[in-house]
This record gives structure tokens, C-alpha cells and sequence, in this order.
């Protein structure tokens, strides 16, 4: 799950590299460029926090 700002969705990761990673999401987002997304893993049966990025 990826969050930005107030906005939630669900991809799938393409390319997962430590400097870029390209991802397809499910429904799209309206973002600016340098905006910090949040990158979270379904465990169990809630989200936990995993990392974050900046859009590109």
C-alpha cells in the first residue's frame, strides 16, 4: 500500500531496486514531484510501516 498526503492505494512492485523502484498502482494518485510517499506490507491481517520515498 502507498500513501500521499491524504490518498491510499494498493500496487504492484515492478522493479524493486534500492534507488528506484517502479510500482503499478491499482487506482492513481494526484501528487506533486518531491511529495514523500509511505510504503506500507500487509502482515498479518493490518499494514505495517515498512519505508518511505519521494516521487520522482
Amino acid at each position: 500500500m502507498l500513501n500521499v498526503n491524504s490518498a491510499a492505494t494498493v500496487g504492484i512492485v515492478l522493479d524493486p531496486s534500492k534507488k528506484n523502484t517502479t510500482c503499478i498502482l491499482k487506482k492513481p494518485i494526484c501528487a506533486n514531484l518531491g511529495d514523500r510517499i509511505t510504503i506500507s506490507r500487509r502482515i498479518g491481517d493490518r499494514f505495517r510501516l515498512i519505508g518511505y520515498g519521494i516521487l520522482k
